[in-house]
């Protein structure tokens, strides 16, 4: 158990700085929106379609610098008219909203990571010299899809729950006078926190195949492992939809990739920025149930076993 620690702690230092500053980016453009929704008058044009169906939202706000920000939150949160009920579901959309960035921005580094994690150290042949220590293949490709998987999303939670913070900070600011406490005691965030944290848990098996794939492949090319990565899969939908007119791949891809345990919001055309849905606990914890989830793990599994193999036998490019 030390020895596998310990590998995390590798992983942890080779790659932090990539999944710290990656979500402080995000962060730095949120805080920049932000100060510039809250400043300013003018009008703003809100126009969403859903189907059939479609609305528009004219907003025209002049006076104070913060009359555009005031009036905007008056329109989507109306804190003074509202039900605790509605303020609460408003104010989980927001959270939910909130962290999106932020989780493909993890997807993206995280894929990179896995693509060089075993090309990289068989490219430089420092493979020979962490082969010398006591630790064997498959801990040490275990250690590194942990890492990625489950380590690195609790720094991204940390910077998401910053921002969101910071949006709700904002907001109580700008709402009407005196409604910035009960906008606080319905802010859900600490409800969204458990549902990010668990959400980030689950995923990390949700994600396998995909992930799994990455490393296989880091393993395996000899050059550009990351043209690779997304060749293969891309030519079998191709030929899959070709040959026998199906998309299960591309199903089976998008399903994984979507990330269906964390935590969403949808919004109802008719009247945008009002009528929301939030993913609840249970529904996130949906997917456990689902074929295409314990396919998923199937299939990573195999390929997390032919990464362990490369990396047994293959030693430098």
């Amino acid at each position: 158990m030390n020895t596998f620690v310990n590998l995390l702690k590798r992983e942890y230092l080779e790659h932090y700085g990539a999944f710290l500053w990656s979500p402080v980016v995000v962060l730095a453009l949120i805080v920049i929106f932000g100060l510039m929704f809250a400043g300013g008058s003018g009008s703003l044009d809100f126009e969403m379609a859903d189907g059939e169906n479609s609305s528009s939202i004219q907003i025209e706000a002049e006076g104070d610098d913060d009359a555009l920000g005031r009036a905007l939150t008056a329109l989507v949160f109306d804190v003074a008219g509202t039900t605790d009920a509605e303020l609460s579901e408003r104010m989980a959309g927001l959270m939910n909203l909130i962290p999106i960035p932020f989780y493909w921005v993890w997807v993206i580094v995280s894929l990179f990571g896995l693509i060089a994690c075993l090309h990289d150290e068989r490219k430089d042949r420092s493979v020979l010299f962490w082969k010398s220590m006591p630790v064997g293949d498959m801990q040490t490709v275990a250690s590194k899809y942990a890492f990625l998987a489950w380590v690195a999303p609790m720094l991204t939670l940390s910077v998401i729950l910053v921002a969101q913070l910071f949006v709700t900070f904002l907001l109580v600011g700008l709402v009407e006078d005196g409604m910035g406490m009960r906008l606080l005691m319905h802010s859900g965030i600490v409800m969204s926190f458990l549902q990010i944290f668990v959400g980030f848990i689950v995923n990390g098996f949700v994600v396998l195949p995909v992930f799994a794939w990455f490393i296989l492949v880091s393993g395996w090319a000899k050059s550009m492992p990351m043209v690779w990565a997304f060749a293969v899969p891309f030519w079998l939908i191709v030929l899959e939809s070709i040959v026998i007119d199906s998309d299960r791949i591309a199903s089976f891809v998008a399903y994984h990739l979507s990330m269906p345990s964390l935590p969403g919001t949808s919004s109802d055309g008719e009247e945008p920025f009002i009528n929301v849905s939030v993913t609840s606990f249970a529904e996130q914890l949906t997917v456990l149930g689902q074929a295409q989830f314990w396919l998923g793990l199937v299939i990573g599994l195999c390929f997390l076993a032919g990464a362990v193999y490369l990396r047994r036998v293959r030693n430098e490019i």
